[in-house]
């Protein structure tokens, strides 16, 4: 967070431009803008997309089958789980709702891999199920079912050696539409297949209303977990310049979490910087706002109706929050 940061100090041609306001352009686009030969992203035409396959996404079956086999118990991250086969010896992650916020992990889980997915990126399939016949104490219990990607994983990939693909500086607006504020380089995977390299973007449980941990503070995506420039600014201002959020914000619900329509895309932050978005020039969100904007209302419905919540309400707040937000990033950017 200072170290490589401040080794843009030492490049004339990138802080530079950012001074004169010709801040370096993406290197990988072609003549009408979109992205050309890239690993994470593909130019799906969300204009052709059918609500189906929206709610859809990336599944190609209807998951796992038969009796689920556990291998390895979850250590890593907040939300319990566990790695297991089904009867086909097909590999998934199991990811579980943490205690006393049923619905609101796994439905944001699976409603932001959708929205990524119609975007372009490549996620892996995942959906909603209930877990049964394990003899564990996750037996009855809800859960995101994750499938394991093909081929070899090498590892996450490089953010900061892709900053100048135009896909990567625009996830920043795709991340602040679905409020996903844990976007960082250690949420992607690297694989080989087929001798060609394809990167996969994981992990959209902090997405809408849901913290690892419980539900959003009312300060996320707007500051990072550690805002140094925050920290000068409350400093210099001997904390009279105020927050730019209500700390005062109450979850909708269990399920929904913190999640609304009060957020600024030109200022949004997720927990941590990452390198990408430092360069986000205008040309690069507007490419990333006519995408979002292409969804209609009957998209957005569908691809929250994956997160499969039991409560009308939840579903229909979080739609009608994405729209909104969807709204007020095509007016900041295409004016």
């Amino acid at each position: 967070m200072f170290l490589r940061p401040a080794k843009d100090l030492f490049s004339v041609r990138r802080w530079g431009g950012r001074m004169m306001g010709v801040p370096i352009a993406a290197t990988n686009i072609d003549a009408d803008g979109n992205p050309v030969h890239s690993v994470v992203f593909v130019n799906r035409d969300i204009t052709k997309m059918t609500p189906a396959d929206v709610a859809r996404g990336p599944n190609t079956d209807d998951g796992p089958v038969g009796k689920i086999t556990v291998k390895k118990i979850k250590t890593s991250g907040a939300s319990p789980g566990f790695f297991g086969k089904d009867s086909r010896g097909i590999t998934y992650l199991f990811k579980f709702d943490i205690d006393g916020w049923p619905e609101m992990t796994t439905g944001a889980e699976v409603v932001g891999n959708r929205f990524m997915h119609a975007l372009g990126y490549n996620v892996p399939e995942a959906q909603i199920m209930t877990m049964h016949d394990t003899g564990t104490e996750f037996d009855g219990r809800r859960c995101a079912a994750i499938k394991f990607v093909p081929g070899e994983i090498l590892g996450p990939w490089p953010f900061k050696d892709n900053r100048d693909l135009r896909e990567m500086r625009a996830l920043k607006l795709a991340s602040a539409w679905i409020n996903n504020t844990d976007i960082k380089e250690l949420n992607s995977l690297m694989t080989w297949q087929d001798g060609k390299l394809k990167v996969y973007l994981i992990d959209f449980g902090n997405s809408l209303g849901s913290h690892s941990i419980g539900p959003k503070m009312p300060g996320a995506g707007w500051e990072y977990r550690f805002d140094v420039d925050e920290m000068f600014r409350q400093v210099l201002t001997l904390g009279l310049c105020g927050k730019p959020f209500c700390k005062d914000k109450k979850p909708f619900s269990k399920a929904v979490g913190l999640f609304d329509a009060d957020f600024d895309p030109q200022k949004w932050k997720p927990n941590y910087p990452v390198f990408p978005f430092r360069d986000l020039t205008a040309d690069d969100a507007k490419w990333m706002t006519r995408r979002i904007a292409a969804f209609t209302d009957e998209q957005i419905r569908a691809a929250v109706s994956a997160g499969k919540y039991s409560r009308k309400e939840d579903a229909d707040y979080i739609a009608d929050v994405l729209n909104k937000r969807r709204d007020v990033i095509r007016d900041t950017y295409l004016k």
